[in-house]
């Protein structure tokens, strides 16, 4: 029975595969009829063709999918194989979760879909506590539960090694700037080199601290973490010190960035949707989670440093959602916008089709995972 559903298995990924092209153009012409369908359960109609879709689009990838960015280190298999599975359920969850929440608002009501939406949220942010503990980073960021096509790419020799395999290189051509970018353990053997600390600073003569991550990610038999660490050794937790309170702060904020959108789930289910106690008090996580990240960004010198930047800045960016959540909106914003959508209505041609977006704004957000950035 198992060999027969693998045979199958194969067999309809294959076949996926193999007519990509025609699968994109149903897929393009499926999402635009979801768009223009009206009528009763419109919605929940289109947004079940959309998260079948997706779900078809990350069946039909799986075997080719690896995370964006693998953790290297002497276990980093086993690790990368458990962040990877993680990550590929928290992508069948945002597949789904907006058409689990409009069944949930069908079947239980806009107020009492709470329970549904806290399950949802609580083990999404499991989820992504499992992967910070496990990469053993200093932040978490979204992009570490990104997945993306295996590639290759061209070694200095003019090969294809897919970027695994370049491991077995003593070093890379980059393929923009052309220079060589050396293993670690090529650049152990210079004379030059005496120390870990001397590595990095060789790699660095060259490379920006994004391209320094990818090259001791995929070209070095100790990763980047390995190295970071053993030139800026961190020191235990227990031993009361500010290095170790300004970390101890850090994971704080970690944890309150990951649990954010649960405590907000949890007390909208207590106090209502449109009451600002879930509002400020999420706030106040996002606020406290977002300094936290760029105190520790300040003291940080590591190859870090460009990654924990981007994510200082997605995070700046996440906080405009606070502006269409409820109950800011409400008092902002709604009244002036259905004043528009009045005056606009006697507008030949753009009345009707400003009219509907706008209308279409209004009832997506009162979708808790259109506004929830999670």
């Amino acid at each position: 029975m198992s060999a027969a559903l693998s045979k199958a298995d194969s067999a309809i990924r294959k076949f996926l595969r193999e007519n990509a092209s025609q699968f994109k153009l149903l897929e393009e012409g499926l999402r635009a009829l979801a768009l223009l369908e009206t009528g009763k359960d419109s919605d929940i109609r289109a947004e079940a063709i959309s998260s079948f879709l997706g779900v078809l689009s990350l069946y039909k990838d799986v075997g080719e999918l690896k995370l964006a960015y693998p953790v290297s280190s002497p276990s980093s298999n086993a690790i990368n194989n458990v962040i990877f599975r993680l990550a590929l359920v928290l992508k069948l969850f945002q597949n789904l979760e907006i058409l689990i929440e409009m069944i949930a608002t069908r079947r239980f009501g806009q107020e009492k879909k709470c329970l549904v939406l806290f399950i949802v949220e609580l083990a999404k942010a499991v989820i992504r506590m499992t992967i910070f503990l496990k990469r053993k980073d200093s932040f978490y960021s979204k992009d570490f539960e990104n997945l993306q096509v295996s590639t290759s790419s061209n070694c200095i020799c003019g090969r294809k090694q897919s970027q695994a395999g370049l491991v077995g290189w003593r070093y890379y051509c980059g393929q923009r700037s052309g220079r060589r970018i050396y293993r670690l353990d090529s650049l152990k053997e210079h004379k030059s080199v005496k120390s870990m600390e001397d590595i990095l600073h060789s790699v660095s003569e060259s490379r920006s601290n994004a391209e320094q991550r990818w090259v001791l990610q995929y070209l070095c038999p100790v990763c980047s973490t390995q190295l970071t660490t053993e030139i800026y050794p961190s020191t235990s937790i227990l031993q009361v010190d500010p290095e170790n309170v300004r970390q101890f702060g850090n994971y704080v904020g970690e944890i309150l960035f990951i649990f954010r959108p649960v405590f907000h789930v949890l007390l909208a289910w207590k106090y209502g949707w449109r009451s600002w106690t879930p509002w400020c008090l999420a706030l106040l996580c996002e606020l406290a989670s977002f300094h936290l990240l760029s105190r520790h960004l300040s003291s940080t010198r590591n190859i870090e440093t460009q990654t924990m930047s981007a994510e200082v800045v997605n995070r700046r960016i996440a906080l405009l959602y606070y502006l269409i959540r409820s109950p800011l909106f409400e008092v902002l914003f709604e009244d002036k916008m259905n004043k528009v959508r009045e005056r606009t209505k006697r507008v030949l041609l753009l009345g009707p089709s400003l009219d509907a977006l706008l209308s279409l704004f209004m009832s997506w957000r009162t979708y808790w995972f259109y506004t929830s950035a999670s």
